[in-house]
């Protein structure tokens, strides 16, 4: 929608829903004595939605540009296919006008699955696109919006590697609405029979540059790698029959910019970059798979110093920013698999100016290595090491909050947690 618009003439756009897309899907391998490989998918490289002129009114407007691999076919007396290859491509929303609406920029990556067979096929990796949502200083966004570059590879007989990509959220204008979401988490595929899949945050960035933000509810900027949806310290994916992949989380960032700015929250703010090892298997011949490491990224929430005609105005309800890293855990089998190593990455919070008020805020960066597993005719396998990072405050601006926590410590595999922690 241009924003050239003749004096005296207006523009209005009511729709139920609005979608843009050029998403690439691979095809399925065809099924035969051995499997064919699905194929690759690709997402567009340039699909935009610039909204610069008029009114627009949605119920939601949707930019995607996601790959998906394609699912490897059966083998009736060989290997099953190989997944595809899926790759995020590019996706931009510009608004420079007025719009009521939900707003999504997608760039995801889905890793086909591997086909069955006497060798079950490994799964296809992903890799996450590239995509932004810019609210410039003539826009007003009337909605929630959420930027999404998450990858998550395929599971097979190895399972697949997934890299999220780069997703941001540019702010010079102003957004009401119920929730912001900035995610490229990286879920690797899980192992049917062998090693499962690593996993890599991408990055993830919420810039304020002169803007305002009022948010009803959460604000979430999210680079995780293998992500724990449900909290019970074991990833999403990863897990492999022999070893669990490898993870390590990204760069996720909250940024008020030296040009000001200001961010009110009505509910909780999350800033992560964490990372959970895959849990290892029953491994083979009777010594089960090591989980696999977990490395924490970096996670941050900056306010910028600036000049004397910029105005800073933060308040927030709860934050946490969390960089932890955990390791997974070892198999169960007659000797018991090892822990994976787990190691913090570095969680700040940085305030050079203006006034921020929070309720509580809490920055870790935990290293937890994974537990050993059971050994049912053997030894149990080792813990694996935690290694503590990094967590800094920085403040130089004023900065009231409920309390702040700092946790850097370390935890070995198997050893309870007991915190301690400063808090003001």
């Amino acid at each position: 929608v241009s924003g050239d618009i003749q004096s005296g003439k207006t523009i209005t756009v009511n729709a139920g829903s609005i979608t843009i897309g050029a998403n690439g899907d691979g095809g399925a391998g065809g099924s035969g004595l051995t499997g064919g490989a699905g194929g690759n998918g690709y997402g567009g490289q340039e699909v935009y939605a610039q909204l610069l002129g008029g009114t627009i009114t949605s119920g939601f407007i949707s930019v995607n540009a996601a790959g998906a691999g394609g699912n490897g076919g059966a083998g009736s007396s060989g290997a099953g296919g190989a997944g595809g290859e899926g790759q995020g491509g590019y996706a931009e929303v510009d608004i420079g006008t007025t719009v009521s609406g939900d707003i999504q920029s997608y760039a995801v990556a889905i890793g086909g699955q591997g086909g069955s067979g006497t060798v079950v096929g490994d799964g296809g990796n992903a890799f996450g696109g590239t995509a932004r949502l810019n609210i410039l200083s003539t826009g007003q966004l009337d909605g929630g919006a959420d930027v999404n570059t998450s990858a998550a590879g395929g599971d097979g007989g190895n399972g697949g590697e997934a890299d999220g990509g780069d997703s941001q959220l540019l702010l010079q204008g102003s957004l009401t609405g119920s929730h912001i979401g900035v995610f490229a988490g990286g879920t690797g595929g899980n192992g049917l029979t062998g090693n499962g899949g690593d996993s890599f945050g991408g990055t993830s960035y919420l810039l304020i540059d002169g803007g305002s933000a009022d948010v009803s509810g959460t604000v979430q900027v999210l680079a995780d790698g293998n992500p724990d949806s449900n909290g019970d310290g074991i990833g999403n994916g990863g897990a492999g029959a022999v070893n669990g992949g490898n993870s390590t989380g990204g760069t996720a960032k909250i940024e008020i910019m030296g040009t000001g700015g200001t961010l009110t929250v009505g509910g909780e703010t999350d800033v992560f970059a964490y990372a959970v090892g895959g849990a290892g298997g029953a491994g083979l011949n009777g010594v089960g798979g090591n989980g696999g490491t977990g490395t924490g990224g970096t996670a941050s929430f900056l306010v910028d110093a600036c000049d004397s005609t910029c105005t800073t105005n933060v308040s927030i309800q709860d934050l946490e920013v969390d960089a932890d890293g955990t390791g997974g855990n070892g198999g169960n089998s007659a000797t018991g698999g090892l822990g994976g190593d787990g190691t913090g990455g570095s969680a700040d919070v940085e305030i050079d100016q203006g006034t921020v008020t929070a309720g509580n805020v809490e920055a870790r960066a935990f290293g937890y290595g994974g537990n050993g597993g059971a050994g049912s005719n053997g030894a149990g396998g080792d813990g694996g090491t935690g290694h503590g990072g990094e967590s800094h405050l920085t403040v130089a601006g004023d900065f009231s909050a409920n309390s702040y926590t700092s946790w850097t410590r370390a935890y070995g595999g198997t050893v309870k947690e007991k915190r301690e922690a400063l808090t003001f």
